[in-house]
């Protein structure tokens, strides 16, 4: 059995200070957790804010290819969890026929953001992981995701919303590998 769920939030966990996205329970209280990367929390921001870039990104390449070749994403399915971690595929029809496709749960959250692509995870990932909404803070079953409002100790700037292509090229020439900060990937 699958139940729908909708994103909730993206946070930063201030223990690990990795992006945490919360699906939650589309008729109920229960909400599912999943880290994601760093590169595919900003691809799904980015959607969600309805920013748009001059050219595609990687999540809206996909879905114009799914597109062009004459699909269309159905789903995302987040259907099982193995050793820690999380599997997805995203359902796409062409035609007649439904093609499940192998993915991380965040590149197709990713996807199904730009498609408006239901989300889905199986009953028994969501027992296995959820957490109940309307529990009190602190309880046993609380988690230590936290939105992190503290300064970080970093020189990358904010980027204004009306910041010029020019301006923007610049900044990111003047770049380092140490302005990310603890991220791996």
């Amino acid at each position: 059995m699958l139940v729908e769920v909708q994103i909730e939030c993206l946070l930063i966990d201030t223990v690990t200070d990795q992006p945490v996205i919360m699906l939650q329970e589309t008729n109920g209280t229960r909400a599912v957790p999943i880290v994601i990367g760093l590169s595919e929390a900003g691809a799904i921001a980015s959607e969600l804010e309805q920013i748009s870039f001059p050219r595609p990104m990687t999540h809206d390449l996909l879905r114009a290819a799914i597109e062009q070749l004459g699909g269309t994403v159905e789903a995302v399915v987040i259907h099982d969890l193995r050793a820690s971690t999380f599997y997805a595929h995203l359902v796409v029809r062409q035609g007649e026929a439904t093609f499940e496709i192998d993915a991380r749960p965040s590149d197709a959250i990713a996807v199904a953001v730009r498609t408006t692509a239901p989300i889905y995870v199986s009953e028994s990932v969501v027992d296995h992981v959820a957490i109940n909404q309307q529990e009190q803070v602190g309880g046993e079953n609380a988690i230590s995701v936290e939105i992190d409002t503290a300064p970080r100790d970093t020189t990358v700037p904010s980027i204004p919303a009306d910041t010029d292509p020019e301006q923007l090229r610049q900044m990111l020439e003047n770049l380092s590998p140490d302005d990310f900060g603890k991220y791996k990937m």
